[in-house]
């Protein structure tokens, strides 16, 4: 999943995985970045 929050503010953001360990998971995503977020890992930053 790919996100962009602008530049309005951090963002909390859950996401409800389809399947797997780790049904559901909240981060906080940073304004004015794009983050590539993977199932039950911290999100990355992207370029």
């Amino acid at each position: 999943m790919v996100d962009d929050v602008g530049d309005a503010g951090d963002a909390e953001v859950t996401i409800r995985w389809p399947a797997g360990e780790l049904p559901e998971q909240t981060i906080t995503l940073q304004a004015g970045h794009r983050f590539e977020v993977t199932q039950g890992q911290d999100p990355v930053v992207l370029p």
